[in-house]
């Protein structure tokens, strides 16, 4: 009996077996040598390193599975056939680019800041009045300049002739006989052309009419009965043209009307053939307190000419705009276009003069008949070709523009009756507004990643944590190894 199992388990030995061994299905337990006498531990040349390269490599395409693309499938699917996978690899990049192209040009859309205008029509129950800057056309007293020119010939013991000026004539004066007469007031007592402008400027109560009244007020009021220098207050200022005045109302506004905001009867008490210092009329220039209207009232304004009963019905404009790259503003309260643009001209008056005019801010005063009579010159051949643009002074960001709508019809008194009033309390307002913000972009680059890859957010998001998790195996096997 124990000489047939004993053979039996000779012959045994010699069959091959009919199933694997336990060992080479799971590996040589921890601490066993193979035949070659190493600890498989230390690399995976045995069955444990073939295993494990076959799982990392089966783990390379596990996960792709989750995320929800259409084309992803079919070219992960090693069973489909190479055509086919190709095609939709194809068909997978043009989307892809197409979604590429579709994010630049929405990117490039939103950092070019398109700026849309809207424009409000409000209506308010109280409006500031402007501020008012009048100035006459006239731009100086003749009466006064030949005063002073007088004395300067009693005190020096000149005559006409030595200043050029053997045939003038008090009933008929030429511009030119009265500038000459100005420019030999300067440096005389050692004056300075800003003293001679104060010495011969116009005053402003003589520019007013006197009513009817046994008191003879000045006819300028703002509301009914009520004296103008009553509820504002009236000051110098030297322009281009001259030393003018402007008028400030700081009361907000309740009522409408041509008889209820200022009301003026304006006149030149020089007749019209010694009016040699300018032509007849006044130019009046609707304005915010914070403008500069030193060479703006000589660009903008209305006329009001004797003889004419002139309505200014103002029209109130608030702009807000947003300063951009192509389109720059300042944001200050302070800063006002005007003020810029005057300067500008002052600097460039000085460069080509030599010396500086009353209204510039800076700059070697003109103190001698030449100097005045060359800044002059250059005053006028600079005004008759002047653009702001030469400047590049930014424009405001907020600002308030006063527009105005002008009425004339003759007047039987040889005043100018000028009228400036709201008729309604409505406003406009023009706001810039970003057009495409970032919420648009999202939306827009969402609409062209499901038109174009069939996918949303999410399918960026699984892709990501996909990567995420390959991202740690890989690591944490390398840490193993």
């Amino acid at each position: 009996m124990s000489s047939i199992r004993s053979r039996e388990f000779e012959e045994g030995a010699g069959r091959p077996e009919r199933f694997p061994s336990v060992r080479s299905t799971f590996g040589t337990p921890a601490g066993h040598t193979t035949e070659s006498g190493r600890d498989d531990r230390d690399g995976h040349d045995g069955p444990d390193g073939e295993a494990a390269d076959a799982a990392a490599e089966s783990a390379d395409d596990e996960g792709w599975e989750e995320v929800r693309l259409p084309a992803l499938g079919i070219i992960l699917d090693p069973q489909a056939r190479a055509g086919r996978r190709l095609v939709w690899l194809l068909l997978l990049a043009l989307s892809v680019a197409a979604l590429v192209y579709s994010v630049h040009e929405r990117l490039g859309y939103l950092f070019a800041n398109p700026i849309q205008m809207n424009v409000k029509l409000l209506v308010n129950r109280t409006l500031y009045f402007p501020d008012l800057t009048l100035c006459n056309r006239n731009a100086f007293n003749l009466t006064a300049v030949e005063l002073h020119f007088g004395q300067m010939l009693r005190e020096t013991g000149a005559t006409y002739a030595d200043h050029r000026l053997a045939g003038y004539s008090r009933r008929r004066p030429t511009p030119e006989h009265g500038h000459l007469m100005m420019a030999a007031l300067v440096g005389h007592r050692n004056r300075t052309a800003a003293d001679v402008w104060r010495l011969v400027r116009h005053r402003l109560r003589p520019l007013l009419a006197r009513d009817q009244s046994p008191h003879g007020l000045p006819e300028c009021f703002f509301g009914r009965g009520v004296q103008c220098f009553e509820v504002g207050r009236w000051r110098e200022v030297v322009t281009v043209d001259g030393v003018c005045w402007t008028y400030h109302n700081n009361n907000s506004m309740k009522q409408t009307g041509a008889y209820n905001h200022l009301y003026m009867q304006l006149i030149d008490t020089e007749p019209p053939e010694r009016q040699v210092f300018g032509t007849p009329g006044f130019q009046l220039l609707l304005h915010e307190p914070r403008d500069d209207p030193r060479l703006a009232v000589h660009v903008g304004g209305f006329l009001a000419t004797p003889g004419q009963a002139t309505d200014a019905e103002v029209l109130l404009e608030e702009v807000r705009n947003i300063p951009r790259p192509r389109r720059p503003c300042r944001r200050s309260a302070q800063y006002a276009l005007s003020r810029c643009e005057a300067d500008c001209f002052s600097r460039v008056l000085l460069r080509r003069a030599g010396c500086a005019l009353p209204f510039m801010s800076a700059g070697r005063p003109c103190s001698t008949p030449e100097t005045y009579r060359r800044a002059v010159a250059e005053r006028e051949r600079l005004l008759r070709r002047w653009s702001g643009a030469r400047c590049r002074c930014l424009a405001s960001c907020d600002y308030v523009h006063y527009d105005h709508i002008v009425d004339k019809i003759r007047y039987e008194r040889p005043t100018a009756r000028t009228r400036v009033f709201y008729n309604h309390l409505f406003f406009e307002r023009r706001a810039e507004e970003f057009s495409y913000s970032t919420w648009k972009m999202i939306c827009d680059i969402g609409g062209s990643l499901g038109w174009t890859c069939s996918a949303s957010i999410l399918t960026v998001f699984e892709i990501a944590d996909v990567v995420y998790a390959k991202y740690r195996a890989r690591h944490a096997a390398s840490r193993r190894q």
